[in-house]
């Protein structure tokens, strides 16, 4: 890879990360943005429909962006977009009240739809299917990261300057790497298929490109469509887990801990099962080698990935650890400090954040092999647009689960149950803890139907990238086979 190409993917590497800081940063701080833009904190929750719904354009667009970016200029669309959600996640800094923060984070959803498919298919041609899992791995752990990075720049800037300032701070950072995005470079589609390198050896070029057509071709692809059903469902879990900073709140304040050190420590824990998302770069490594010895290991890592991973996320919340002695304070280092000696002192705390470390590691295995699917079984010129199309469906799975989880924990949180045994009645209102503590772990279960879309993609698969192969090696025998004709014409001529 040459340089301007590394500075390339690194760029595009880091902007992915950096829209995903953007979407986490809501999520982190629910309560103090309720409270700023004056929202009584039982009704915190209703905050989560900004985040929903700019979970929900984003994917909408995506779609949009992806067929645009498959036909015209990719460099060109990252850079409109880009520009466009960094200029209103500045604005959502200045929202007084519930309607201007959900206005804005709308609109930043249009320009967040484009980083995921357009940078996606230029990340594509820029590797080689050898090594596209462990390339969109770190694609993938990038966004892991960003949303780490997001969880932090919250809670820190929450904590020491008030919820706006995460706003600002990002928004500044971003706007550096627009410009950085000036000097990068647009990689020719197919660039790096073995198929194809005869004809760029000719000093020849892929020309096709997508039309309205083949939008029915992409969805008749088995494969396509157990990767665009398995997201459905997985996103209506990762939905869930955005909201994991706000349920760890709940649940820690419900120990007694105040809301200033709780509103650091939920975040915090919750960040950490961020951290085990660079494991994802095995899991790509690993989906690249099985891959060479059969076509079915991308599907079977990711579906064994999501059957170990969530059922360890759920211990990790109902894992009963107390909390005593919490300084009352909102001072970072020291709250930061009591955390870091809770490992030591607090064996159900370390429990719980050592099951959130692994149930992340083995969740990230899904990302790599799903980024490297698309790229497989799908025509270069068809890959943005699928992988749009797979990122609107998600985004309708992520939005119906930031909607579902708070809406759970309303009903949950409000109802009276009455239980009745030998003649005797009881009345048992659920907690604020527990209502989001169980609604959480609903949304979790639909993670479920994700590992069985992955068991049948693994036995579609095979077929269906065999047939790019046949497509791609055909076209670039005919081209060249015309090549060789318009060449003996021209010599007749002269």
């Amino acid at each position: 890879m040459k340089k301007r190409e590394f500075y390339t993917v690194v760029v595009f590497i880091v902007i992915a990360s950096l829209d995903n800081a953007a979407l986490a940063l809501i999520p982190a701080i629910i309560p103090s943005i309720a409270e700023g833009v004056h929202v009584s904190p039982e009704m915190a929750g209703i905050i989560s429909f900004a985040v929903a719904i700019v979970n929900f354009i984003t994917a909408v667009t995506s779609f949009f962006w992806g067929y645009w970016g498959d036909k015209y200029s990719r460099k060109k669309l990252l850079i409109y977009g880009t520009i466009l959600w960094v200029i209103f996640i500045f604005l959502t800094a200045f929202a007084q009240n519930f309607a201007q923060l959900f206005i804005y984070q709308l609109l930043a959803g249009v320009g967040l739809g484009c980083i995921a498919s357009v940078g996606f298919s230029v990340i594509v041609d820029f590797v080689s299917p050898r090594r596209r899992g462990l390339a969109l791995s770190l694609w993938g752990m990038s966004q892991g990261a960003g949303a780490a990075m997001g969880y932090l720049m919250a809670v820190i800037f929450n904590v020491q300057f008030g919820w706006n300032a995460c706003f600002w701070i990002l928004s500044a950072i971003t706007v550096g790497f627009v410009i950085a995005y000036f000097f990068t470079v647009e990689p020719e589609r197919g660039a790096t298929e073995e198929e194809l390198q005869d004809l760029f050896k000719s000093e020849m070029t892929y020309d096709y490109r997508i039309n309205r057509e083949d939008l029915r071709y992409i969805l008749k692809i088995k494969t396509n469509r157990y990767l665009i059903l398995q997201g459905l469902f997985a996103q209506v879990g990762w939905g869930g887990i955005q909201l994991l900073p706000t349920v760890l709140t709940f649940k820690i304040m419900a120990t007694g801990v105040p809301e200033a050190p709780a509103e650091v420590i939920g975040p915090f824990l919750a960040g950490m099962f961020q951290v085990g998302g660079v494991f994802s770069i095995l899991f790509g490594w690993l989906g690249d080698r099985y891959q060479r010895k059969t076509l079915k290991a991308r599907s079977l890592i990711s579906a064994i990935g999501v059957f170990l991973g969530i059922p360890l996320l759920i211990a990790m919340v109902l894992i009963p650890f107390q909390l005593t002695g919490v300084p009352n304070t909102d001072n970072l280092t020291e709250i930061i400090g009591y955390v870091n000696n809770l490992f030591f002192t607090n064996p159900l705390f370390l429990l719980a954040f050592i099951l959130a470390l692994f149930a992340a590691i083995f969740s990230s295995a899904d990302a790599p092999n799903f980024f490297a699917l698309v790229g497989d079984v799908n025509l270069p010129e068809h890959r943005g647009t699928m992988f749009g199309f797979s990122n609107f469906i998600n985004g309708i799975g992520r939005a119906a689960g930031l909607v579902v989880l708070p809406t759970l924990q309303l009903m949950l949180g409000t109802q009276i149950w009455y239980y009745s045994a030998s003649g005797h009645s009881f009345l048992f209102v659920l907690s604020l803890d527990m209502s989001w503590i169980l609604a959480f772990i609903c949304t979790l279960l639909f993670f479920i139907p994700t590992g069985i879309c992955y068991y049948f993609s693994a036995r579609s698969a095979p077929t269906d990238i065999m047939r790019v192969k046949e497509i791609l090696a055909k076209r670039a025998q005919t081209e060249l086979e015309h090549h060789k004709v318009d060449s003996v014409i021209a010599g007749e001529k002269v």
